[in-house]
């Protein structure tokens, strides 16, 4: 199943509203590969969107298109000295409006999918979540008859926190090599120290190994993972250094690797592992993981699996010596492993 890569952070916004906001700005959370901050021009009475929003929105629905997908949050002023400070919008529902206006006039082929959301504050103020979804179909460029300087016809790609110039045949053969690129995940599991019992409880250590299957050079490595109503622990490995990103949200992760870092065919990465635990008596109602991988030009990957009382009945039924890491992930937790 082919998921975005921002997906988690979009979920945690739209659980948390402004909450979420408030991480993203005090903990100094830096604009990435699928998150672009943009404060706003446009005036209070504009029957259209100012000139630089206009063009700051159709680089980015040319630049997140061409990429992997991605999300503008409208409201929020970058510093330049490694920080940002939240502007809400005071006519948000009418900025929004003004956004949902403009989608069909600022890029070629136009994007259909692109949507608009509001965090409102306890004034009324508000920020507005713009998703931009990758198009796995042709080059995305800026309206050739948008009337402002300089972009009108150009291709834009996402490289870093910014939207870079490319043209057109450079982005067709990003689509072309699409196909060619494939990653898949496994967790690691030993029989001698990553499963343990008590009377009341299961613990299990699981490192996630992400492996490169295909002959392209990968960039632009991700992965989300988070869980609820299940008690995990996460620790670092020694590969978590090429990786910028790190636990955001409670115990969501949300890491991309550094720009200069490159994933070889064969090549394998484990950022992390993870430690579970589950009580033997009774799971929480609802209690989830959800992980979530890709790369630049990759298709994303996401599992998603809830647990429940059912499926430990069944686990706790195999006999003592059944019952370890291996047989947790495969029987239980309906994972690969490596």
């Amino acid at each position: 199943m082919k998921v975005s890569p921002y997906k988690s952070e979009l979920e945690n916004l739209k659980s948390n509203g402004e909450q979420a906001i408030d991480l993203l700005v005090d903990s100094r959370y830096q604009e990435n590969f699928y998150l672009d901050f943009k404060n706003i021009s446009t005036q209070e009475g504009s029957t259209s969107l100012s000139e630089e929003d206009r063009k700051n929105f159709a680089k980015a629905i040319s630049g997140f298109s061409n990429t992997s997908g991605g999300l503008i949050i409208w409201g929020i002023t970058d510093n330049r000295d490694n920080s940002f400070s939240k502007n809400p919008i005071d006519y948000s529902d009418t900025f929004v409006s003004l956004l949902n206006d403009s989608v069909s006039k600022l890029s070629l082929p136009i994007m259909s999918e692109i949507s608009s959301f509001i965090i409102k504050d306890n004034s009324g103020k508000g920020y507005i979540i713009t998703e931009i979804p990758k198009y796995y179909f042709s080059p995305v460029q800026v309206n050739p008859s948008l009337k402002i300087k300089e972009i009108p016809g150009r291709y834009y790609i996402r490289s870093g926190s910014d939207f870079v110039t490319a043209n057109h045949d450079i982005i067709s053969s990003l689509y072309s090599r699409h196909e060619q690129s494939e990653m898949v995940c496994q967790w690691g599991a030993s029989d001698t120290d990553s499963y343990s019992e008590t009377e009341t409880e299961i613990k299990c250590r699981l490192t996630l190994i992400l492996r490169n299957k295909g002959n392209a050079v990968l960039r632009d490595v991700w992965v989300n993972y988070t869980a609820s109503g299940i008690k995990t622990s996460i620790e670092r490995t020694a590969q978590i250094i090429v990786f910028t990103g790190w636990n955001i949200f409670g115990h969501s992760i949300n890491l991309i690797t550094l720009d200069s870092y490159k994933m070889g065919p064969q090549q394998t990465l484990s950022p992390f592992l993870i430690e579970i635990t589950v009580s033997k008596e009774k799971i929480t109602d609802g209690a989830y993981i959800y992980f979530s991988f890709g790369a630049d030009h990759v298709a994303p990957n996401e599992v998603e699996f809830t647990l429940n009382n059912e499926k430990l009945t069944q686990f706790l039924s195999l006999k003592d010596e059944n019952r370890n890491s291996k047989a947790l992930v495969k029987y239980f937790l309906n994972l690969h492993e490596n």
